[in-house]
This record gives structure tokens, sequence and C-alpha cells, in this order.
């Protein structure tokens, strides 16, 4: 999961056949074949009308844990004002299967502390010295 799909793509389709070979039995298990059925299933959800209220309110559930949008949620994942000029399928794919388009921005990493306790978040900065 922290290989992005340009990565991913990258190593499955190498010149050198022993790395692609090794790539494609590593990350088989990467894409789910099931988010296909399942983004079957909701695609008739992209022709119904908008209710931003009830929105607000799945938003405030599913996604605010990541997601920072007006004044709620956390900003852990990617903005989702840059999302409102996306057309209700890309939406749909975006939240169906979320981690197909990963941001290489937004991986987690993981530490363990000397007293063993584990931290996780993302790298909000990074520059030459630090």
């Amino acid at each position: 999961g922290q290989v992005d799909s340009i990565g991913r793509q990258r190593l499955v389709d190498h010149r050198d056949p022993v790395l692609r070979e090794r790539a494609r039995k590593l990350l088989a298990g990467t894409t789910n074949a099931g988010r296909a059925e399942v983004l079957a299933q909701y695609q008739s959800a992209t022709m119904l009308a908008g209710d931003p209220s009830q929105g607000r309110q799945l938003f405030q559930k599913h996604c605010s844990v990541c997601h920072r949008l007006e004044d709620q949620g956390n900003a852990i994942g990617p903005d989702l004002r840059t999302v409102a000029g996306k057309s209700s399928g890309s939406l749909l794919l975006e939240i169906i299967d979320p981690n197909r388009n990963l941001d290489s921005r937004y991986l987690v990493y993981a530490a363990t502390l000397k007293s063993g306790q584990t931290v996780a978040g993302i790298i909000t900065m990074e520059n030459a010295t630090a």
C-alpha cells in the first residue's frame, strides 16, 4: 500500500524480467479486483441529485478523520476543495477505491520510539537539511 500507482506500474512493467516478475508477484494483491464490482454496484448513484446537508453528515461520519473541508475534519489526506470540478463518476471512483491514485505526499510513515511506543504520521515538510 505504500507504493503509489506510478511506482507500481513502473515496477510491474520493468525492463529487467527478473525484477518485473518479482514485482508482479509481490504487488499482485495491492489492487483489489473486488473494487470494480463495488464500483459497478454504486454507478447508478452518479445519476442522483446531490443533497448537501446529507453529504455534510456523511463527510463528518466517514471522511473527516483524514480530510478537512471548510472548518471540519483533519488535514491528513488531500484537501477536498480540489475535487470541486470532478465528475460524479470520478468522485465515485476516488471514494470506492481511494488507494488507486494515492498521492505520495500522503504516505503514512510509522516509527518505533526507544520506549517501544509506535507513532505514525505523514511528512508535512521536507527540505535539504531536515
